[in-house]
């Protein structure tokens, strides 16, 4: 008797949850217009929200480099240097470059140095925007640059 009535309850149960309406059938549903200038504005920040010409020209960045870099503590003091690498990748669909650098500094009592920094552009402002921190400071570094495309192209050999 028990396992009758279990079957039914059982039953009737998954019987009524398949005759409800699926998520698609929800979303595929008729829905009102959209206002047009509600439609114009989400088009618009899909648009400068997406990848652009400014993007594009970070790509030639992207890669892997070793390096020497050197620094004069004074002018009549022999120069310092450091060795080390650079990482750099496009990451949230190509919106940023993040490099990622590690070096060696050659000279005694030197700590290794690690940096990491973000560089992006801005569609809205039509400027590149960074980030930068090192082991070095304690501060964040931020920097714009309003530089044209027309001008960064050709030093990029972007065509």
């Amino acid at each position: 008797m028990h396992r009758a009535r279990a079957f039914w309850v059982i039953l009737s149960c998954l019987l009524s949850w398949g005759a409800s309406p699926t998520q698609a059938e929800q979303a595929t549903s008729v829905q009102p217009p959209m206002d047009p200038a509600k439609q114009a504005a989400m088009e618009a920040m899909q648009r400068l929200g997406s990848p652009s010409e400014g993007h594009k020209a970070l790509e030639p960045f992207v890669g892997s480099w070793t390096y020497t870099l050197e620094w004069w503590m004074s002018p009549d003091a022999p120069p310092e240097s450091m060795t080390g690498t650079t990482t750099n990748s496009l990451i949230f669909g190509d919106r940023f470059l993040k490099q990622e650098v590690h070096g060696e500094g050659e000279a005694e009592g030197h700590p290794p140095f690690e940096g990491i920094g973000f560089t992006g552009y801005d569609n809205i402002r039509q400027e590149y925007q960074s980030v930068w921190f090192d082991s070095v400071g304690t501060g964040i570094h931020q920097g714009n640059t309003p530089i044209a495309l027309h001008i960064l192209r050709p030093l990029l050999d972007l065509g």
